[in-house]
């Protein structure tokens, strides 16, 4: 026989295989407390053996129970062995807790497509443009969403995230992304301003995308293609300076090229009443010339009652504003229809054209 601390009950000799730290678990002495020791010595075993920390943390409360039982029915008994291992079974449990939360947490941050995590760039928006209408506040914005973007994939690679559950994604965004890819590419060189920058921009975006693809997806040799791609659009179209600049040209080539419409009739009194229309509602730019481009009057109706309400006439007007620059409208003008005759001459819609060639009116 062997007296067990804190009792002077007969002990069994043979200990329930628990590993406490010497693959043991407490001994079981015959008395009262026998029961609630078999019972903390199960729990401490499962508790050993469970992988999840949460469903570990309830064997370890059982354990602590019956040690609390033990207290009651054998006060002699020495349960300080038993709640020392309870103690530090506890405490390695808040670490993996830990552990297990912050995985959780980070698998959740890579399904979050609003995120920072693999679905966030893969899945998400993280590389493109946000418009505002501001071209200048959306570069400036794009910039700086591209290098929070970059610091978020070297992150990701660095931690070896998860790859399995977007790798199916990424690939069908290969068509995707080529298409849109030519579809930028002529754009950017068909472009007469700002709107050459966003789709400059873009394009950053996705060679964002693609150059952590083909990182990241090791196994899908068509983002290497697509990165190269996009890569190849890029250089040809050179730094945002050079963008602008081939812009500023197409601009220039677009108003040279515009031709300001003929006349269709000739009437000196219609002409005035453009004129004094005009001036009235557009004031500060100079009238270089007016082509009546309707041969007759166009009546306007109700829509739903076919009830006669006015007649317009339309007009090319060519002006030139204060900087030396020209431009034109399709300007219309109306005379509303009140009781049996056609009243005053008011605007009906001015029409703004763009700008043209100034020798170009004419």
């Amino acid at each position: 026989s062997q007296s067990f601390p804190g009792g002077k009950t007969k002990i069994v000799t043979k200990p329930v295989p628990v590993d406490n730290g010497n693959s043991f678990g407490q001994p079981v002495p015959e008395g009262r407390a026998k029961t609630y020791v078999k019972q903390y010595n199960t729990a401490i075993e499962k508790a050993r053996a469970e992988p999840k920390a949460t469903v570990i943390a309830q064997y370890l409360r059982k354990a602590s129970e019956t040690v609390e039982n033990i207290k009651k029915i054998d006060p002699s008994f020495n349960v300080k062995p038993l709640e020392d291992e309870v103690s530090r079974m506890l405490k390695a449990n808040d670490s993996l807790t830990s552990e297990q939360v912050n995985a959780a947490q980070e698998k959740s941050r890579n399904n979050d497509k609003q995120g920072n995590g693999m679905a966030g760039i893969f899945m998400g928006d993280a590389t493109g443009i946000d418009l505002t209408g501001n071209a200048d506040t959306d570069v400036k914005n794009h910039k700086e969403k591209i290098r929070i973007c970059n610091e978020n994939i070297e992150r990701l690679i660095a931690a070896g995230s998860p790859k399995r559950d977007y790798e199916e994604y990424v690939g069908i965004q290969v068509s995707v992304s080529t298409a849109r890819i030519k579809k930028l590419e002529d754009e950017l060189a068909k472009a007469v301003d700002k709107s050459g920058l966003i789709s400059y921009r873009e394009l950053i975006g996705l060679e964002t995308y693609w150059s952590a693809a083909k990182r990241i997806f090791t196994n899908l040799p068509a983002a290497t293609q697509v990165h190269q791609l996009v890569t190849a659009v890029l250089q040809k179209a050179g730094s945002e300076e050079r963008v602008m600049e081939n812009a500023k040209k197409n601009y220039a080539a677009m108003i040279k090229a515009r031709k300001f419409p003929a006349a269709v009739q000739n009437n000196a009194s219609l002409e005035q009443q453009f004129r004094k229309i005009f001036t009235s509602r557009i004031p500060g730019e100079t009238i270089i010339k007016i082509n009546v481009i309707t041969a007759d009057w166009t009546t306007v109706r109700h829509e739903l009652t076919g009830i006669l309400l006015a007649r317009k006439q339309a007009a090319a007007i060519g002006v030139k504003l204060s900087d030396g620059t020209c431009h034109y409208y399709i300007y219309q003008i109306k005379q509303d229809y009140v009781g049996s005759q056609f009243v005053s001459f008011t605007e009906y819609s001015p029409g703004y054209q763009g700008e043209i060639f100034c020798d170009n009116i004419k």
